[in-house]
């Protein structure tokens, strides 16, 4: 169902963001600009959201093995994810999941190394949460 979904979603921000590209004449007319940003950053935040779900499930090998090599691993995947709940409030990323703001940009004089790391510890945070719940799943099944 996750494949499907992110498959959906991938293929609604390709042609939202081909729909809101100036430069081809022909798509100007089709669809307003606006309905395409906002389908746009929609399927891009949930697309985003999913792909770290995704990938909680897929790193199940990988993040046994750490867990092994790595005493601390809990502890560091509950701070990773707990900083991750605080990036999606302190970025308001719930506000652009739900369409409840109409426009997405980089904050000026942020660095870029600062929003990947908050990103990067977003999709981290998610794939560990995943990760829990299908591990989880299979030892109460």
């Amino acid at each position: 169902m996750i494949n499907i979904t992110m498959s959906v979603l991938g293929v609604l921000c390709m042609f939202s963001g081909i729909m809101m590209n100036h430069y081809l004449s022909f798509t100007q007319h089709l669809f307003s600009i606006s309905t395409m940003r906002m389908i746009h950053m929609v399927s891009s935040i949930w697309f985003f959201i999913l792909l770290g779900l995704h990938l909680g499930w897929h790193l199940i090998k990988v993040i046994k093995i750490i867990k092994k090599h790595l005493p601390f691993f809990f502890i560091i995947s509950v701070m990773v994810v707990m900083y991750a709940v605080v990036i999606l409030y302190k970025r308001a990323l719930w506000k652009h999941m739900f369409y409840l703001t109409s426009f997405a940009f980089m904050p000026y004089g942020e660095s870029i190394l600062s929003f990947l790391f908050d990103y990067g510890c977003l999709l981290i945070g998610l794939s560990f949460i995943s990760y829990e719940v299908v591990s989880y799943a299979s030892r109460h099944s």
